[in-house]
C-alpha cells in the first residue's frame, strides 16, 4: 500500500526532491504507523500517514488541496484495487464525484481485476512494443523512495537529493 501512494503521488505531483519519515511503532521493531513529509520538485508539499493497525480505520484515502478546491480519493470498503471514489469540490461551489469502475462482488478477490490488467498491459507492450506504465522504472523510483524514507527514519534526518 505505501510503496503504490508514492508511486500516484509522484504521478500528480512530478518528481519528489526531499523525504523525511518518522515510525511509530506499537510493537517493538515494526513499522505499524509511518509519517512522510516530502517536498516535489515543483516546490508543493506533502504529508502522508500510512497505518496497518487501524481496526477498522477510516480505509483508504488521499485528499489533495490545491487554488481552485479539494480532491478526495477515498475506498473505505476492505478492497485495495476495487470501489473508489474520487470526489471533487471545487471553490465555485460545483462539486463532481466518480466510482471505479470496477466494484469487489462478494466473495471475490479482487486483486484478480489488478492482475488481469497487468497481464493483458504486458501482452499489449509484446505485441505493440509500446511502452506501457507503470514498468520497471517505476518499481526501481519506487523502491529509491522507500529506501530513502528508511534511511531517514534510522537517520532522523531528511533525505534530500533530485535524483531520489
Amino acid at each position: 500500500f505505501g510503496s503504490h501512494v508514492l508511486y500516484y503521488l509522484e504521478e500528480l505531483f512530478g518528481p519528489i526532491h526531499s523525504i523525511s519519515a518518522m515510525s511509530m511503532p506499537e510493537i517493538p521493531l515494526t513499522d505499524e504507523t509511518i509519517y512522510l513529509y516530502t517536498k516535489f520538485i515543483s516546490g508543493q508539499v506533502g504529508s502522508i500517514a500510512i497505518s496497518t493497525n487501524s481496526y477498522r480505520g477510516s480505509g483508504h484515502s488521499l485528499e489533495v488541496t490545491g487554488t481552485n478546491g479539494s480532491a478526495i480519493l477515498k475506498n473505505i470498503q476492505q478492497s485495495t484495487v476495487s470501489d473508489f471514489e474520487l470526489e471533487v469540490k471545487l471553490k465555485n461551489g460545483e462539486t463532481q464525484t466518480y466510482k471505479s469502475e470496477w466494484v469487489k462482488k462478494n466473495n471475490e478477490d479482487d486483486r484478480i481485476l489488478a492482475v488481469t490488467k497487468l497481464v493483458n498491459k504486458f501482452g499489449d507492450w509484446i505485441h505493440t512494443k509500446e511502452v506501457q506504465s507503470p514498468n520497471i522504472d517505476s518499481a526501481i523510483r519506487v523502491e529509491k523512495l522507500v529506501n530513502s524514507s528508511v534511511q531517514s527514519m534510522r537517520e532522523r534526518k531528511i533525505i534530500m537529493d533530485a535524483s531520489l
